[in-house]
């Protein structure tokens, strides 16, 4: 069943703008509130098959956005652009570190999600797909930068 995709769309610009305060304040865990209680967000990471998974709302807070999110505090993720496809949204967003280099680009390397809505502004699934080794490359040079 395919929800309304003006219900899809304000759920999106909500939880963007989610993801606004939380850059601003650091708590990525109010989050967890878009999830439902037996959602799976899964994204690649550093581990030996490459990928990190939590299941349901509670090791989603925990995991993903309070543990995995820690070590990018001041860090931003303006979100680009999206696509919706029935209930399914597609975005593309930064992953931009602190400060600017000295011709004025940012430190940021991109990352896409693939989102599935549940309805009742919640998403049962997420998956995100970023080079780690890129995002690994640019917080190196924000931080060599930084104490220049």
């Amino acid at each position: 069943m395919s929800h309304p995709r003006e219900e899809i769309r304000a759920t999106l610009e909500r939880f963007v703008e989610a993801n606004r305060l939380a850059e601003q304040d650091g708590n990525w865990e109010r989050l967890a509130d878009f999830y439902t209680d037996d959602a799976v967000y899964v994204y690649a990471g550093l581990a030996a098959n490459g990928m990190v998974e939590a299941r349901g709302r509670d090791e989603i807070r925990r995991q993903v956005l309070a543990r995995d999110m820690e070590p990018y505090r001041g860090w931003t993720f303006p979100h680009e652009w999206s696509v919706i496809d029935g209930d399914r949204i597609v975005t593309r967003w930064q992953n931009r570190a602190p400060g600017r280099r000295p011709d004025g680009t940012f430190f940021e390397a991109p990352g896409i999600s693939v989102i599935e809505y549940a309805g009742g502004g919640r998403f049962r699934y997420q998956w995100d797909l970023f080079d780690r080794l890129s995002v690994k490359s640019v917080k190196e040079e924000s931080d060599a930068a930084a104490k220049r």
